[in-house]
C-alpha cells in the first residue's frame, strides 16, 4: 500500500483497513492504530489528486 501511495497509484486501503476496522468493531475491540491508518491513507490519497 504504501508504494502504490507513494508512485500516486490507486491502492486497496479501503479494503484491507476497513474490513479490519469492521471486524473490530464488531468484536467491541478498540482499534485506534487501524484508525489512524485509515485516514491517514484517506488524505494522503486526497492529496495526490
Amino acid at each position: 500500500m504504501l508504494r502504490d501511495l507513494l508512485a500516486g497509484k490507486k491502492n486497496e486501503y479501503q479494503h484491507i483497513l476497513g474490513d479490519l476496522i469492521g471486524f473490530t468493531n464488531n468484536e467491541s475491540t478498540d482499534c485506534p492504530l487501524l484508525k489512524v491508518a485509515y485516514t491517514h491513507m484517506a488524505v494522503e490519497g486526497k492529496n495526490k489528486l
